[in-house]
């Protein structure tokens, strides 16, 4: 999936903490990850619908690791973890790793 993400990240004081808002007009959904020892958190859940009205759930939770060394912008974000969905008329069942990829292009 090559989509074209903004981001917006907000952080505690201290830095320790921060909540990263992945959002694309292309997507209907965004990806809120959150930043804790040392890796971004996504952990999504929706219920989503069908064009025929149908439902079905889907989930993912994947873990970015803070790049090495960290850098300031982040320019790679790579992270691997764990995607499914219930099967209905527009969705197969999924429940597969997946590894993804964030390249920064812009500021």
């Amino acid at each position: 999936d090559q989509t074209d993400w903004a981001v917006s990240t907000y952080c505690l004081r201290t830095g320790d903490r921060c909540m990263s808002y992945f959002h694309s007009p292309a997507n209907s959904i965004g990806l809120p990850a959150v930043f804790a020892a040392g890796n971004w958190n996504l952990d999504l859940e929706i219920d989503a619908k069908c064009p025929n009205g149908a439902r079905y759930h889907a989930s993912e939770i994947t873990q970015f690791p803070m790049p090495t060394p960290p850098q300031d912008p982040i320019t790679l974000l790579t992270g691997h973890g764990r995607e499914s969905a219930t099967a209905s008329p527009c969705q197969a069942a999924i429940d597969t790793t997946i590894n993804q990829t964030f390249t920064r292009t812009g500021d």
